[in-house]
């Protein structure tokens, strides 16, 4: 089933990306890795999207088009750009100021991140709706389902604040420079320890 068939090479191929990305890039801030993270989701939505536009058009003419597309910018909040993020931030909280390495992702929070994101995606393709004959139901699925992704996405932004505090109060200590603040912002990163 397609509810079982899309959510695991998915995850897995946006996992990939941001993995690479992070381990290239170097990035040290939760909020990097977050932001990271949704970068890929969005990306792999939109061509997901174009792909389900193309279909629905070919088959049924542009009103079908223009509905799935409407339908997949609303729910796009919940969805793999959020999923994606989630383990974006987990890798780099792992990896703090090390490279990222094959075994950070074999930590508990990373672990979490990437299942909880295919839990996420699995019960969103699941037709629950469809199973217990409501169209409103899978409504009701999708905006409870956005909440919780948002719950955890602000936990790890939440951990990204503290580090920015954790600069902050460095740099009011004198122990940062605004020179070094502005490095960061660039994508530079320093120790903050």
């Amino acid at each position: 089933p397609a509810y079982i068939q899309g959510p695991l090479p998915e995850e897995i191929a946006k996992f990939l990306m941001v993995y690479i990305l992070i381990k290239k890039l170097d990035c040290k801030y939760v909020l990097n890795g977050l932001l990271i993270g949704c970068a890929v989701g969005v990306g792999f939505a939109a061509q997901e999207s174009a792909g389900y536009a193309i279909n629905q058009f070919t088959l049924y003419g542009d009103m079908a088009m223009h509905k799935v597309n409407l339908m997949r910018g609303i729910t796009a909040v919940g969805g793999h750009s959020v999923w994606a993020a989630m383990y974006g931030a987990a890798l780099v909280h792992e990896k703090k100021k090390e490279s990222l390495k094959i075994a950070h992702v074999a930590t508990s929070s990373v672990l979490v991140a990437f299942f909880s994101a295919f839990g996420l995606h699995f019960v969103w393709n699941f037709p629950l709706g469809v199973l217990l004959g409501s169209d409103n139901l899978e409504w009701v699925k999708y905006v409870a389902l956005t909440i919780v992704a948002w719950c955890v996405i602000f936990k790890w932004m939440r951990k990204g604040l503290v580090q920015v505090i954790e600069i902050g109060n460095r740099m009011m200590q004198g122990k940062v420079s605004i020179n070094c603040v502005q490095g960061v912002l660039r994508g530079n990163s320093f120790d903050i320890t």
